[in-house]
């Protein structure tokens, strides 16, 4: 909804008794919410510059003092002044820039990463601990294999996973987190034979190696 909503160029008006037509998109979606995760992202998609980043997430002070009841009414009120005067200009001097996605740059605060890692899926779960098991007792096995760049599908096949979840689901999103190879199929997989044993793996990638490294380093 929010990228239907905030992702076109254009935006139908539709008003009451008047033909519906076009107008530049320019909305910006503000959501209040009591919750720690009020909206789903991906958590891999965290943006890493502020010149691509589309979300300010913002934690709000605890309200302290007596209740105002007209205070709804003072904030409409501010927030059309705000908008007719302060934000107009910022409108004016961004809708022709061209070195950020969303016409302006965003800070990435801490509330915002919180937002990406609260959103852990159970999925990411399992490859998290997957991933960490490679450097503990059930990995040793495989050492070898990782050395060399591999990651054995029977690593993943032996592992004790939860009954919603599959070993393919688990590859998959090795894959979509950029720590394995993409294949065209499974014929195409790698058979390597190391230390006298065969295994059909999974290929790593840059990132998974470097990975790898470094937590070998730090379990040093």
């Amino acid at each position: 909804m929010l990228k239907k909503y905030s992702g076109q160029d254009e935006a139908t008006v539709n008003q009451k008794y008047m033909k519906e037509y076009k107008v530049r998109n320019n909305k910006n979606i503000l959501n209040l919410s009591n919750s720690e995760r009020p909206i789903f992202v991906e958590r891999m998609e965290l943006p890493t510059d502020e010149k691509n980043n589309q979300f300010f997430v913002y934690a709000m002070k605890k309200f302290a003092g007596p209740v105002e009841v007209e205070l709804p009414v003072k904030l409409k009120s501010r927030l059309g002044h705000y908008i007719r005067t302060e934000l107009k200009n910022v409108y004016e001097r961004a809708k022709d820039r061209t070195d950020c996605r969303y016409s302006i740059s965003v800070p990435i605060t801490a509330e915002e990463r919180s937002l990406f890692d609260l959103n852990k899926s159970d999925l990411d779960e399992e490859v998290d601990k997957i991933m960490d098991q490679m450097h503990g007792s059930y990995g040793e096995s495989f050492k070898k294999f990782f050395e060399a760049g591999y990651l054995p599908k029977v690593f993943v096949a032996n592992y004790n996973l939860p009954h919603k979840l599959s070993k393919t689901d688990i590859f998959r999103r090795l894959k979509e987190r950029g720590y394995c190879e993409p294949s065209e199929s499974v014929d195409d997989e790698p058979r390597p034979k190391i230390d006298g044993k065969r295994e059909r793996c999974l290929v790593m990638t840059e990132k998974m190696k470097t990975w790898y490294a470094g937590q070998k380093e730090l379990a040093a």
